[in-house]
């Protein structure tokens, strides 16, 4: 024989229950509405979105370049400094893998660098397109040494398209960083960073 309930203690295991999942629904209200700030707040962009859709650029001038080199000049001849930006990345909190350079010759510790999409630019081979560059402002200063024993870094911060120029290069973009995080190629082996290498 099944044992009976009163009806107040049915009323309140009711009750109970009913409390129970007003909280439960409240706080999976407030937990959905906490994210991290990578997912909503910043946009992981590819070295490919900074170039306007269908621009392509120009040939490098090896002759130019080499022959600034020998004769002490300044390799930046060789770059296309006007590339077109992507006016729509303006005041965006984004997130950009690349690798740090210095952004002019004679400073030591450095507080400005430029983000390039491959190893090497601007210093063994001439400097990317100017879109193919973001100025970097670091608030604290690193030393030359320690921004060319730097591997990939990703970079969070504001863009702009008010690029600048130094005495090193030109980039169309530039940023304040926030963050500076050493990137992981094997967590990210499918990204197409690297693939606006001109």
């Amino acid at each position: 024989m099944k044992p009976r309930l009163t009806r107040s203690v049915d009323a309140t295991v009711v009750n109970r229950v009913r409390h129970f999942c007003l909280v439960a629904a409240v706080c999976a209200a407030a937990l959905s509405a906490i994210t991290p700030v990578h997912a909503d707040d910043v946009r992981t962009l590819t070295w490919t979105k900074l170039m306007p859709p269908g621009w392509m650029p120009k040939p490098i001038d090896y002759k130019r370049y080499f022959k600034e080199l020998s004769k002490g000049g300044d390799p930046a001849v060789a770059q296309e400094e006007d590339a077109p930006v992507v006016l729509s990345l303006n005041k965006q909190h984004v997130r950009l893998v690349g690798f740090m350079v210095i952004s002019a010759w004679d400073t030591d510790p450095i507080s400005d660098v430029f983000l390039v999409p491959y190893f090497g630019a601007c210093i063994h081979v001439p400097p990317p397109p100017s879109n193919q560059m973001v100025l970097i402002h670091l608030d604290k200063p690193m030393k030359v040494e320690d921004v060319w024993n730097l591997g990939a870094v990703w970079v969070t911060g504001i863009l702009h398209t008010d690029g600048a120029k130094t005495d090193v290069a030109a980039a169309g973009y530039s940023m304040k960083a926030e963050q500076l995080e050493p990137y992981n190629e094997d967590a990210h082996k499918d990204s197409d960073w690297y693939d606006a290498r001109p």
